[in-house]
């Protein structure tokens, strides 16, 4: 009968000894989860601090961001309303083609390429003469060549002196019918009759 007292004895001891490893075990959890919960309340004040002092410009650089957004999806809608087949083509002879993405033109003959070059293409900017603006758009679509001239002689419109008297901070200076202008001295002469 001696060893069932000792038995009893030594299974409360081992279950207290349990008990208190499950303690300690318990307390060191609630140890970390304190810890994490003041790591948090840490970094929700950082948060805070920060949305005080860059409010204005995180809500700046949102606006901005949606915008490009818009600007995205608009751009992703066109291409994929914009389908070109270039082995397809109406005019199996010949047809040209303008790439506004690659600022490339290519001139196509029975579905070969038979000449490539870069070229200018409009990138929408905006140029404003006297009140009036001028937008740079390449139209896009299928056109037909209505003529052609061999050699042309090109002449700059307008526009380009504009753009080229600005860059060099110059003014524009407008001349009537016949009027010239004199290289060596830079003064108008007056139109001449009959010439």
């Amino acid at each position: 009968m001696r060893g069932r007292p000792q038995l009893g004895f030594l299974g409360a001891w081992g279950l207290s000894v349990i008990a208190a490893g499950l303690s300690a075990l318990a307390a060191a959890g609630e140890w970390e989860n304190w810890r994490d919960e003041a790591k948090v309340r840490r970094l929700e004040r950082i948060d805070r601090l920060i949305a005080l002092r860059l409010g204005d410009e995180v809500e700046r650089l949102r606006g901005i961001a949606e915008k490009k957004e818009e600007k995205l999806e608009k751009l992703r809608a066109d291409v994929a309303r914009v389908t070109l087949d270039l082995d397809d083509s109406k005019d199996p002879e010949q047809t040209i083609i303008v790439s506004t993405a690659e600022n490339r033109v290519r001139v196509r003959r029975r579905g070969q390429t038979v000449f490539e070059a870069v070229c200018s293409t409009g990138k929408g900017t905006t140029l404003e003469i006297e009140g009036q603006k001028i937008v740079f758009n390449t139209p896009t679509g299928s056109f037909r060549i209505q003529s052609k001239e061999e050699n042309p002689v090109w002449v700059p419109p307008d526009w380009h002196f504009i753009e080229e008297a600005r860059k060099k901070n110059l003014g524009v200076v407008r001349l009537d019918d016949g009027e010239t202008i004199d290289a060596d001295l830079y003064g108008r002469l007056p139109a001449q009759r009959g010439a």
